[in-house]
């Protein structure tokens, strides 16, 4: 998969599957997409180029957060069998001036929590 020049670095996390079918599926974080970063689901089989408008789920942080600055696979967070990733966003605001976030994606239903 290739992704478009004027993202500031895009980071994969390791591939997993989200969503049952067997098939690897992959998150992407785009902290420099839009105005507050991204992150975005791509169910698998995925090969060559796509693009991330079509993806599965996507997650925009607000003005500044930075979300998808770092995605990680967490394993099995919620005990269903598939694969959870965490999407941090290190300048998110909620919780205090510049205090950062990390949201928890649940394979399966794709909760952002």
């Amino acid at each position: 998969m290739m992704v478009g020049s004027g993202w500031r670095y895009p980071v994969p996390s390791p591939p997993g599957d989200f969503n049952g079918d067997t098939r690897p599926n992959i998150l992407i974080g785009a902290p420099g997409c839009n105005v507050g970063g991204s992150a975005y689901v791509v169910f698998g089989p995925v090969s060559g180029t796509a693009s991330l408008a079509a993806a599965n789920a996507i997650l925009h942080g607000d003005r500044d957060d930075e979300a998808g600055d770092e995605v990680a696979a967490v394993g099995d967070m919620d005990g269903d069998g598939l694969d959870d990733r965490l999407i941090a966003g290190p300048n998110d605001d909620e919780g205090g001036e510049g205090a950062g976030a990390a949201w928890l994606v649940l394979g399966g239903s794709l909760t952002f929590r």
